[in-house]
Order: structure tokens, then sequence, then C-alpha cells
């Protein structure tokens, strides 16, 4: 915005200059400055032998060509200020903080993670060819269909081009989520399955809490999801509980790592072990 003022000044000053400067029946243009600047260009005009208006004409030039300067100083910072953003974000990956047996059971994923990425790729590009061959029907009823034959038929061409680039958007992001994996600028958690014990690092994505314990602390339910593994309770430490509340559902992916097993007092009085959960806190890393 600040490139696009100085050049919008610029060319106003440049267009006033040249039509008191063509215009015969324009007032003169010193006629509005200040005396004391009359009489400096005046008298620069008279030393020279020319009219006025070619003094004003040559200083709103040079201004010109001052702010152009700075224009083009301007864009010149804001692309290094851009390739520096893009640089930086390229460069900077987060890094799971674990400890050793565990970092080696993420290492092991990894290649697990890259064929899950690929199979989606490979989906991706499989409709991505089925629709870009597909015919344009306005009575097909819906924006995409497929025909008894297994043809696909969109009802507008405007509908067919979204959905060719919705693939490809698709296809870039599952691309950059391969190649991100093979560099390891990202480390991939695994889903639980089965039944959950000490030694396990994953993730979940819901959580019912139980009971807030403190700021940090929670008693919580893992639920499963498409039967993932069994229901378990366990005490998870390190999470911000701040807006939490007791027997609250709670959505949102948590990378866990279980440690050891926990024993608490239940409210009757009695006690109880169950499994010790720890969520997995992320650095920062420049490459």
């Amino acid at each position: 915005m600040k490139c696009r003022t100085i050049n919008c000044a610029a060319l106003s000053l440049l267009v006033v200059v040249l039509h008191c400067a063509t215009d015969s029946h324009a007032e003169p243009l010193q006629s509005a400055r200040p005396a004391v600047g009359d009489s400096v260009d005046q008298a620069e005009a008279k030393r020279r032998g020319v009219p006025v208006q070619e003094v004003l004409l040559e200083k709103a030039q040079t201004r010109i060509k001052e702010l152009e300067g700075q224009v083009a100083s301007l864009q010149k910072q804001l692309a290094a200020k851009t390739q520096s953003a893009v640089t930086t974000q390229a460069e900077v990956t987060l890094r799971p903080i674990v400890p050793p047996e565990f970092a080696a059971k993420l290492e092991k994923h990894r290649p697990a993670a890259i064929k899950i990425v690929e199979d989606a790729l490979a989906k991706e590009r499989a409709l991505l060819s089925e629709d870009s061959s597909a015919v344009i029907d306005p009575k097909s009823g819906a924006p995409r269909v497929k025909n008894a034959q297994g043809k696909v038929a969109f009802q507008s061409d405007r509908a067919k081009a979204e959905a060719i680039k919705k693939h490809k958007e698709e296809i870039a992001v599952y691309q950059e989520g391969i190649d991100r994996i093979k560099d390891r600028s990202i480390t991939p958690f695994p889903r639980f399955s089965g039944e959950i014990r000490v030694g396990d690092i994953g993730e979940v994505s819901t959580l019912r809490i139980m009971q807030v314990i403190d700021r940090t602390n929670a008693l919580v339910t893992i639920t499963p999801e498409a039967g993932e593994f069994k229901e378990i309770d366990v005490w998870l430490e390190g999470m911000d509980t701040t807006n939490l509340a007791d027997d609250q559902l709670y959505r949102g992916t948590q990378r866990l790592m279980f440690t050891g097993t926990k024993k608490y007092s239940t409210a009757g009085g009695t006690e109880r072990t169950v499994l010790k959960g720890e969520v997995v806190r992320m650095e920062r890393v420049e490459k």
C-alpha cells in the first residue's frame, strides 16, 4: 500500500505540472506558490531565459525521479522480507521432546506414515484423472454424479473446474507432506491401536475429561475411534486444563506418551492405579 501511494502522488504531481505548462488559458502556477518561492523560480527562469513553467516542470520531474527511487527501494525491501519469511518457514521444523526410546518408535513409524500419505495421493490423482475426462450434463441434477456405467458427469463447466482445482490443491498438500516426512521436517505420530501399554506413543483425537486435578493434570478417558483401541482411563500430565471442566468431551489432536502408572485416591476413599500419560511437547528447530 505504501508503494502504491507514492506512485499516485508522483503521477498526480506530474499531471498538474504538465497541465499548467501546456494550457495557455490556465492561471500561472506560480501564483499559487508562496512569494519567496515565486521569486526564486522567476529568478531562475530569467537567468536561463526560459518560461517559469519550464523551471517548475523540471523541478517536478526531479521530484518524481526521487519518488520513483524510493518506490524501487521499498519494493526491494519488501521482496527481501518476503523471501526471508519463506526461507525461515522452510528452515524451521517442530521436533518432539521425548526420551530416546520414544524417539526410536516415532522414527520406526516414519516409513508407514509415508505409505499412508502416498496411498492418499494415489487416490487423489485417480480422482483428478476421472474428473478431468468427465462430461458436462446440465440435467444431471447435482454438481457431480456417476451414471450406471461409472462415468462422471458435471452439471456445469464451473463445477468441473472447481473439482479439478480442488484435486490439484490436495495433490500438492499430499506431495508436500511426503517430502517433509522424508526430509524430517515433520515427525508423524501413529494412531493408537489395540491395547495401550506403558511405552506406547501416538496421538488421539477425543478425550473425556473425568476430573480436572490442577492446571496441568487431569484424569481422562481416552475414547477410541472405529475400534482403534479399548477405552481407557489415564492420568494425563502436561495438559493445559485452564478452560476445561469435569465430564467434558474434548476434541482435538493430543500427542501422548505413556511413561508409567499413577496411583490415586478415589472419592470413596479407595486407591486406584491407572496408566500415566504425558502430553508430548514440541520444540522449534532450525534446519
